[in-house]
């Protein structure tokens, strides 16, 4: 009996690991990916360039600082919210609030290229006006980037334009050509460029 009990102990050991067999190595972990970091808020400084739609009319820069936020619905997909800030010269500022989509390519790259478009409502105007002259009007964005992510943190920089409606309130008039009444009373079209660095989450 005792004879069977160590012939069977053997064999189960036999079968369980062959003479100089090493044991199975341990699984790899899954590959960590965008998306285990889905929320990012980001810090961008930059200037934009704003030229009312009129004949004569010249260009207002405008040094500009950026705060967003966003979420990434799949590896190429984001959204986002966007508030900016901006002044120039004397009392002419801009400000604005964007609702972004963005179209990440190679989304799981360390350098990755992205599309963006956007919808909000910017104001420029002589900031000691009224209400009327600086209210916020419809606008659109669009533009692209690139972006160098390091795990939690990523650099990037974007090209953006940007087109801004007429503000229909400002009453129209031939006598008043400076360039705070072209920007609040006049379409507005231009551009932007910043760099900044986001955060994952």
């Amino acid at each position: 009996m005792r004879v069977l009990f160590v012939l069977l102990l053997t064999t189960r050991v036999a079968f369980a690991q062959a003479p100089g067999e090493a044991p199975a190595a341990p699984a790899a972990p899954a590959a960590r990916t965008v998306m285990a970091n889905r929320w990012a808020v980001a810090l961008d400084l930059g200037s934009i360039g704003l030229t009312p739609k009129t004949s004569g009319a010249d260009t207002t820069s405008f040094g500009m600082l950026e705060l967003s936020g966003r979420f990434r619905i799949r590896p190429a997909i984001e959204v986002g919210l966007m508030v900016f800030g901006g002044g120039s010269a004397g009392n002419l500022s801009t400000s604005g609030l964007f609702a972004d989509f963005r179209y990440r390519f190679l989304a799981d790259r360390p350098w990755n290229v992205y599309a963006l478009a956007g919808f909000g409502v910017v104001s420029a105007a002589d900031k000691m006006d009224s209400s009327t002259e600086t209210k916020g009007r419809g606008a659109v964005r669009i533009g692209g980037g690139v972006e160098r992510r390091f795990e939690h943190f990523a650099l990037q920089a974007e090209l953006r334009f940007v087109a801004v409606a007429q503000n229909r309130d400002v009453e129209a008039t031939d006598s008043v050509t400076t360039q705070a009444y072209l920007l609040e009373r006049y379409g507005l079209g231009g551009g932007s460029l910043s760099i900044g660095a986001s955060y994952y989450f």
